[in-house]
Parts: structure tokens; sequence; C-alpha cells
């Protein structure tokens, strides 16, 4: 365990909170694997008397022995005790364990423990119901998978439903917290780190701050020793039993396949024969489906009409970059991981960045948005594309394909927030300007926030139009840390959108 924990305030005020409760707490934490979670715990434990059984894989006979042992590790009053032969004893007596503060008692990877014996928490329960409640204990159950946990914890179907204080997703880092990983980086050199760690606190304790980008990207990724060549072979092993289907999808998203249908017809199957796996994927945060602001619910209930992006950082860089030269890398020498370097990846890490980019400015504005900061105060913040009717100058109307990187609405006025966000290597120039002005024409009154890694040319720094803002990158890289007045459910609002892009709120 590191000494200091980076971020999670948040989560640890949280569980701190719950830890003062009286009587017994019941939490359940999970999240993908490598996010953090046994780290957080055991900070969280410190100074507080506590059990730490990290569960593996086992029969329900040795799960059982491991499990007694670790009961008993607690004091030495327990030393020579037999293990416990039925799990109805071994929970009963975490209740009687003997401590003038609430102990922590923590199962990691509890997903294990219910291979081991389906019938865990129906005992649980049932204990739980008449003797741990009113226990001086504090339960967690942690899990990386997260469809199990889901489905056979927290629904309204599992044994334990209704029992939890409170469950957790833990989430990758957010940029400001991951930044404090490497203190000497640029912005720029911050945010492309960012893209490709997703956040995620294994993958940037593999990065070293004193190694550039380029040279953790080589020793860590690109090397065949590196730590982290083989993490999306282990992790998708972990996940799926079919692994080449789910390692198809991403990778035909990888290549411009945004829709089911695309991904079906690449896979040389027009039935949406993948749809259920693309939902998996989904659902473990491997993938994202995307919807535009303002579209109409019932779009957003149909897969068919997601836009689809690889939502982890780290397997959208690997099946961008690595998984279309495997065959170069694999068992060749430094001179062919430099080659993929200088031919494939440096000169597109700006546009691979773009993404997280548009994610830490939507973020910025979030807090702006929470501190009372903007002309408006919206409920929800995302990208916005479509169809919108044109006049070219010949007088035609003509339907054009446009999209927003980031569009808000007042939760009570007709007033709007449009914004762009350009990580490239030239500043935002009055032509785009303009282009974001004829997008999305509308008759409300409207803000526009312009930003940009390399800042702004001189007509758009000069332009005097009403509504327009500039966001400097250290205004982004700084955002107000005011705490928030309220805070409001950021998909509150519904919308539904015409076929020309116009927008009238939704009767549903």
């Amino acid at each position: 365990m590191k000494d200091v924990l980076i971020g999670r305030e948040y989560e640890m005020n949280l569980f701190n909170k719950a830890y003062q409760t009286e009587g017994g707490v019941l939490i359940g934490l999970y999240g993908r694997r490598r996010v953090g979670k046994t780290e957080f715990l055991e900070h969280f434990c410190m100074g507080k008397p506590s059990i730490f059984y990290p569960c593996s894989s086992r029969t329900n006979h040795m799960q059982l022995k491991y499990f007694s042992e670790a009961l008993y590790a607690f004091s030495d009053v327990y030393s020579g005790l037999p293990p416990f032969t039925d799990w109805d004893s071994a929970f009963r007596f975490m209740g009687r364990l003997s401590s003038d503060e609430k102990i922590v008692i923590i199962i990691d990877e509890f997903p294990n423990m219910l291979k081991s014996n389906s019938d865990v928490t129906s005992i649980l329960q049932n204990l739980w119901d008449h003797e741990l409640e009113s226990a001086n204990i504090m339960l967690i159950l942690c899990g990386s998978s997260i469809s199990l946990m889901e489905d056979q914890l927290f629904s309204t179907d599992g044994d334990l439903y209704g029992r939890f204080y409170f469950t957790y997703k833990m989430l990758p880092l957010s940029y400001m917290d991951a930044r404090k990983f490497f203190p000497d980086y640029s912005d720029e050199n911050m945010v492309i780190t960012y893209a490709i760690t997703g956040g995620v606190p294994y993958y940037l304790e593999r990065f070293k701050p004193s190694k550039s980008v380029e040279r953790n990207v080589k020793d860590e990724i690109l090397s065949p020793g590196g730590r982290l060549n083989n993490e999306v072979a282990y992790l998708m092993s972990q996940e799926f039993r079919e692994v080449g289907v789910f390692s198809d999808i991403m990778e035909s998203i990888a290549v411009g396949c945004n829709s089911s249908n695309e991904i079906c017809n690449r896979l040389n199957n027009k039935n949406n024969f993948y749809d259920g796996n693309i939902k998996k994927l989904i659902r473990i945060d491997y993938v994202e489906a995307e919807y535009p602001m303002f579209a109409k619910v019932k779009r957003t209930s149909s897969l068919s009409q997601a836009n689809l992006i690889i939502h982890d950082g780290f397997f959208r860089f690997w099946f961008r970059f690595v998984t279309p030269n495997t065959k170069e890398l694999v068992g060749k020498k430094d001179d062919n991981v430099d080659n993929i370097w200088d031919t494939y990846i440096k000169d597109n890490l700006h546009d691979f960045a773009a993404s997280a980019f548009e994610d830490i400015c939507i973020d910025y504005m979030r807090q702006l948005n929470r501190c009372n900061a903007l002309p408006i105060h919206f409920g929800r913040i995302r990208r916005w594309w479509g169809k919108v009717n044109v006049t070219t100058e010949d007088g035609k109307i003509e339907s054009k394909s446009e999209e927003i990187d980031m569009v808000a609405k007042d939760k009570d006025r007709n007033i709007y927030i449009y914004g762009e966000c350009k990580f490239k290597n030239e500043p935002f120039n009055y032509g785009q300007l303009k282009a974001l002005w004829t997008k999305l024409p509308r008759k409300e009154e409207i803000y526009y926030y312009l930003f940009s890694l390399r800042g702004f040319d001189t007509e758009v720094q000069k332009y005097e139009g009403p509504h327009l803002v500039l966001v400097s990158m250290h205004d982004v890289f700084n955002p107000p840390l005011t705490v928030p007045v309220k805070s409001y459910d950021p998909e509150v609002e519904n919308y539904d959108e015409d076929e020309d892009g116009s927008v009238r709120e939704s009767a549903d």
C-alpha cells in the first residue's frame, strides 16, 4: 500500500460517514479491475480495527478454511480454533468479534465466494436480518465483476436487496486527480497521458513521471516486456469466455464502425447477432452507447440508434494503435517499436486525445455550473449531432450532417450554451467560429464557449459579438473549487429533437 492515496476524497468521506453510523453497516463496492478499489479500502481501514479477506477462486471447503483464518487473525484470543465447517457459523462469528470500535470486515472479490457456494448470499441475508444488522461491524462486499455484482447482489431479485447502506461504483480518477501523478508534465502531455490511461490508477502508476510520454508508451505498452503489454488480453480473459468475439467488436469500433449494424456488417453477420455482446461491453464500461443532446426518449432506448465508442481510454489506445500492428510488435526488436511509434502513433496523438480533452472541458463546465458561475444553470451537458437544413448559394435547401462538442440548455429558460473544443497544434481561427454559428442556428439566446490548446487567432480575440467566451487552458486546468450550493441530476431533463434539428420539450 502506498503512503499517500491520490484522489478519492469524496469516496473517503462517504465511507467514513457510513462508519460513524450506529449498528451494522453493509456496503457494496464495485468497479472495473485496476480502478483502485483495494488500495482505497486499505487506506480507509487505516486506524480502524479491520479484517481484510482477499477472496480467490477456491473450492467451498478451502474458501471456508482461509476465511476462518482471516477472522481468527483479528485477535490472538482466537488462535488455534478449528476452521468453520459452514457459512452460517462463519458469518455469525463476525458479529461476535470483540472490539471497542466498529470493526471493518472486507471481502474483496466477493464474486469468487459466490462461485464457491451460490447459497452464500441467502445465508448472509438471513443472518443480517436477525443478528448482524445490530452488530458493531461494517461489512464491505467488493467486486470487479460489474455484471455479477449488479445482477446477484444489488438487483431487486438479489437476496441482499434492501440491506445495503449504499452501493457504490468506483470510477477512474478525474483529470484533476490524475495530473497529480505527473506534477512536471505540461498540460498538453498530461491530457495525452490521461487519454491513454483513462484515469485508471494502475495505469497511471505504471507510467513514470520522470519519463516522456513517448518513452512511457514504448516501455510499458508497446515493448513485449512492458508491464501493460498483456493487459488487454488479461482483462478480456477475466470478463469473457469467448474473447475473440468481444475483441472483434472492439476492433470494429476502433476502425470507425460506430453502430451495431456497421459492426455486424463488418463481421459478416447482418442479423444483429452481436447486439447482446455489445450490451455486455457497455455494461462493464468498455464501450459507451452515446446519444446526442435532445435525442427523443424512444431513441435512447434503442441500441441501433446509438453511436458506439470505446469508453475505456486504455482499450481505445490499444485497439487503435496496437492491435493493427501486433505482428510487427510480437517478439521483435526495439527498432520495430520505434517504427510503430513514428509511423502510426506520434502524429495521431492529438487526434486520439481530442475526445478526452472534450470530456475535461465538459467537466470544467459542470464545475462552473455547480458553482453558479455560468450565465445559465443546466441539468445536463453533452455532444450534439444530427441533420440540419441549410440554404445553398443558389437558394436550394440541403440536408447537412453537423455536430457540436457540447450543448447545454438552461433548466427554466430557452437559453443555450454551445461549446467547441480544439486539441490541435494551431489556434482556434475565425473560420471555425463562423462554422459554429451556422451549425445549429436558433432564435433563442445562445452563449458560445470556445476551448483551444493553442489559444485563439487575432480575429477571434478581437471579435466583440455577444455571448462569446474564450476559455484559457489555465482556466480549464484550474477549475474553481467552491463547494456547490446545490447538486443537480445530470439526466434530469428529456427533450425531443425534430428532423430539422429544432427543439421542443418532451411531453413524456
